[in-house]
């Protein structure tokens, strides 16, 4: 492990010190050197070895690289100089761990003194950052030591012998240059700490802290960290040099990407840099992790690699312009070669001198300065930058003035055509408020008196009426429901228009929602003998988000004009997912009617356009279905197309995006367990339609319910041959096969003897019904209507099997749930009061009327008296919603509990629904009023238990 040449000597000469003038001596050349390789000698040991295993020192400082094995050096000082001598021991190299001196002049050593930077620095004989003993030594004196040294830094023992006032005086002007070293750095540090306050860019704060980094170094290395900065912590010496190192690379790395812009100017220099830094983080924890040796060999490598990474970076920089990069290039490149000279002094390879101990110094002082240069030649730079900007800025906005100045009588002209502009607009949105209110206003109008009408006719249903009055009645109640169609239609178109049309996003049970749309157009089918099927495709979700109300209107729309358009044939609606990567819930409706010309289709979603627009046209409307129908498709973030060809029918389709429920499963709704009885049973399902079979198996199917299915009556007999004969086999026969009706095809099976055990059901139309001897023969438990959805016949084996198609009878007549309340109506119109009278009546219901809100609001005084109110909206005195804000004042002051309150108004807007929320009312009831409807709200909301008034029910 020595790396000097050392020279076989018997024994080394005494130092001689022959003039009491003589200031200092190296006592390289006296003394000898072992190296303990076994670690384990002591002094007598040693004074015991034979003179050949001590070896001379040939250079003028002993140095051997790292090496943890103890040496032992020896030398004899004699005073010749015929005076008594002060000498002062100096061990020039303050990072030593271990370092015992024993004098061995007599039979027995004296006490060994104990020194290195493991102890704490107050053992120390003499205050002094490096190794300091008084050796005395009288006239004619000779004085023989032993000096153990062992340590895990870099073993250099520089041995100098000085005259004690030489001493102080030399290492007095040391300690000058040393402090004017520190002093500046830490002028540097503050000086940069301001600016970076006052400019706030990262650069300064950097150069800051990678100053601080080799102040710290420094003072570590020689050893006034220890005496000045952590004198108590004797550990800091074992990792202060590595660490003060890493925290240097870290900030040195960091300075170098913010002053040479490397992410913009190289991003391939600015990764490197950026890699360092991490290196230089794992430097500085390997002090702290690894130990010295292997720490400090590892700081070298990576601040060497580092120190070329900077110097490449800056001299790319400065090639390509980069004014900084010259003082950073000259800074790195001094900094390089003293870290080169230090690096290879540690190791062993160049002796200690004056040059090498202070290279770093002298280095890192450069690159301070030079660094300085740098930012101050930013500064400058950006001042100059600043400065052309500001002139260049004058120089545009006297342009600008002058541009201004040019075109102030176009930017006046601009500006009279944009108030001439805003003045159109202002008008515009005038019209259509106007446009609005007047709708609204006609709309709240007409249906005031139709409450009247269409009330009293709904009235007059429960009356003894002959064929001929109840033929009027008819007219009268479905000519004001079209009517009524047609004003929601206008009001709709004008909601759209105006931009006033919003969606809900709720969750739809979406087979419910079908069912409900095509129920509506059951009696037309059959009065049209018209095939009606509905099929939901595999992969269709039961629930859904969306606007039922929206999505019921397109549907209703679509299919009216499916039925209205077709004599003949059949209408069929499919529901289906397209595009798997953004799912779209996709709507057909088709039908075989009578088509649309090519010149009628391109523009059939333009306002008041008709497939038949001719003064003889067959079919009514006002145009507006399907437009408001696209409106609202597009409203919904989808699309609607037709395709048609006149005389063959016609195909609407629209999609809308597929957003499944948050409950929702994520396949098809045979997962749904409660469906799970209705897969026991085996159905034979018979019918002369071949496209309402096949549609039923591809349902059943999807649901894992076993289905056969016959068009004739010998397909229907090989059926029940090859089917068990009991209770889980279900027949559901149409009312018609290929070749014979249902009731004679059971009739046949019973005749034969076959299904004898099974469940027999007929589809049968809703008019006309079998007789219910004809049933009976056939042996026909139940009839159910014709379906054309799965939904139904699915609901027709769930009923069969929790027995409610076994035995059917008349269900009890039961009291109405809502019968002995007692309800106050606020109504100023004679005729709505009398409709609204009468359906109460029909419910069983008590009731008072009010004309105005503040005569409700006196009867309220009497709180009990009412379980519920119907308010209307709109009345003299005081108005609808001023009563009710006034009644819940009243019960939150009281603490009265909570009345319900239904609102009666003739308006459709949501605005008017959401101003009746706002003043506490429960719920809202649009005129005209249907019967069902009050039935509903009244029931939803009073309790089903007898009210206080039972006693005087009717």
């Amino acid at each position: 492990m020595c790396l000097l040449p050392w020279t076989p000597t018997w024994a080394a000469a005494p130092l001689l010190i022959e003039s009491p003038h003589q200031e200092q001596f190296n006592l390289a050349t006296a003394v000898s050197v072992y190296r303990d390789e076994s670690g384990t000698l002591d002094w007598e040991a040693v004074q015991a070895l034979p003179e050949s295993a001590w070896q001379g020192v040939q250079t003028p400082i002993p140095a051997f690289g790292f090496d943890t094995t103890p040496y032992w050096f020896r030398f004899t000082l004699q005073n010749r100089s015929g005076a008594a001598f002060d000498g002062l021991l100096e061990i020039a190299y303050p990072i030593l761990d271990h370092v015992t001196l024993y004098e061995v002049s007599g039979p027995k050593p004296s006490q060994p003194l104990q020194l290195g930077d493991t102890l704490p620095f107050h053992q120390r004989p003499l205050d002094h950052h490096n190794f300091a003993i008084p050796l005395p030594l009288a006239d004619g004196e000779e004085r023989r030591f032993l000096l153990r040294v062992e340590t895990e830094s870099s073993v250099q023992v520089p041995l100098y012998l000085w005259e004690r006032d030489a001493f102080y005086k030399a290492r007095q002007n040391t300690l000058m240059g040393h402090g004017l070293y520190f002093g500046m750095l830490i002028v540097m540090i503050l000086y940069n700490l301001f600016i970076f306050i006052t400019v706030r860019h990262p650069s300064y704060i950097y150069y800051a802290l990678s100053v601080t980094g080799i102040g710290l170094f420094m003072a570590a290395l020689h050893g006034f960290g220890y005496q000045y900065l952590w004198p108590t912590l004797p550990r800091a010496n074992q990792w202060a040099l590595v660490a003060s190192l890493g925290f240097f690379g870290i900030f040195a790395c960091a300075f170098t990407i913010s002053l040479l812009h490397l992410k913009k100017n190289s991003p391939r220099y600015y990764r490197l840099l950026l890699a360092h830094a991490i290196l230089y983080v794992m430097v500085f924890l390997s002090a702290f992790l690894m130990p010295y040796k292997l720490a400090i060999l590892f700081a070298i490598v990576v601040g060497l690699t580092a120190c070329v990474s900077a110097l490449l970076s800056g001299g790319y920089t400065l090639y390509r312009g980069l004014r900084e990069a010259r003082y950073y290039v000259l800074a790195y490149g001094s900094l390089m070669v003293a870290s080169i000279i230090i690096s290879l002094n540690k190791v062993g390879i160049v002796p200690r001198n004056f040059f090498t101990e202070n290279s770093m110094q002298i280095s890192s002082m450069m690159e301070v300065i030079l660094l300085s240069f740098a930012l101050a030649d930013r500064i400058n730079q950006e001042r100059r930058k600043k400065y052309e900007a500001q002139k260049l800025a004058l120089e545009n906005e006297k342009l600008a003035r002058e541009e201004r100045e040019r075109y102030l009588k176009v930017e006046f002209n601009a500006q009279v055509e944009e108030l001439n502009s805003q003045k159109k607009i202002i008008e515009a949105e005038a019209e259509s408020r106007a446009k609005s209110e007047f709708l609204a206003t006609m709309s709240h109008e007409i249906r005031t008196p139709m409450n009247g009408v269409l009330g009293m006719a709904e009235l007059l249903q429960d009356t003894e009426l002959n064929p001929q009055q109840q033929q009027y009645l008819n007219v009268i109640n479905s000519s004001g429901k079209a009517l009524l169609n047609i004003i929601n239609d206008v009001l709709d178109y004008s909601k759209i228009s105006a931009g006033k049309m919003h969606l809900e996003q709720i969750d739809i049970e979406l087979e419910t929602l079908m069912l409900e749309c095509v129920s509506v157009f059951f009696v037309s089918a059959e009065r049209k003998q018209l095939a009606f099927l509905v099929e939901l495709q595999q992969g269709v979700p039961n629930r859904v988000l969306g606007d039922p109300t929206r999505l019921r209107q397109i549907l209703l729309n679509l299919l009216g004009n499916a039925f209205k358009f077709t004599q003949h044939g059949a209408v069929t609606v499919t529901v289906s997912v397209i595009d798997q990567e953004s799912p779209q819930l996709q709507f057909e409706v088709k039908d075989t009617g009578i088509g649309i010309p090519a010149a009628i289709s391109k523009n059939l979603f333009n306002p008041f356009v008709q497939a038949d627009s001719t003064t003889t046209r067959q079919f009514g409307g006002t145009g507006l279905g399907l437009t408001i129908s696209q409106r609202l498709v597009e409203l919904m973030s989808g699309q609607i197309s037709v395709d048609s060809q006149e005389g063959h029918g016609s195909r609407f389709r629209f999609h809308i995006p597929l957003l499944q429920a948050p409950a929702a499963p994520p396949t098809t709704p045979q997962d749904n367990p409660q469906r799970e009885a209705v897969r026991q049973y085996r159905v034979i399902l018979a019918d002369r339609s071949e496209a309402f079979l096949a549609v039923m198996q591809r349902q059943a199917r999807q649901e894992g319910v076993t289905l056969l299915t016959a068009s004739t009556t010998g397909e229907l007999i090989r059926h029940c041959q090859a089917t068990a004969d009991d209770a889980d086999t279900v027949l559901l026969i149409g009312h018609q096969l290929a070749d014979a009706s249902g009731l004679d095809g059971l009739r046949r099976l019973q005749q034969q003897g076959l299904a004898r055990q099974c469940r027999r059901l007929l589809l049968a139309p809703m008019r006309p019904r079998p007789e219910r001897l004809e049933l009976t023969s056939a042996g026909v438990q139940h009839v159910i209507q014709q379906p054309v959805m799965w939904k139904q016949l699915r609901d027709t084996l769930s009923d069969l099997h929790r027995g409610r198609l076994d035995s059917p009878s008349p269900e009890p007549v039961h009291p109405t749930p809502v019968q002995r309340h007692r309800v106050l109506v606020a109504e100023d119109n004679q005729v709505n009061q009398m409709v609204v009278s009468k359906m109460l009546d029909k419910l069983g219901l008590e009731y008072e009327l009010a004309d105005n809100g503040r005569h409700a609001l006196d009867l309220l005084r009497d709180y009990d008296r009412f379980d519920a109110v119907l308010m209307d909206c709109e009345m003299p005195v005081m108005d609808g919603y001023e009563a009710t804000r006034l009644l819940r004042q009243q019960e939150a002051k009281l603490q009265q509990s909570h009345k319900p309150v239904i609102a009666l108004t003739a308006h459709v807007l949501s605005e008017h629904k959401h101003k009746a929320e706002q003043a506490g009312m429960d719920d809202f009831l649009c005129k005209p009023l249907g019967y069902q409807a009050l039935e509903e709200k009244l029931t939803r909301l009073l309790p089903p238990q007898q009210g206080p008034h039972s006693a005087a029910g009717l």
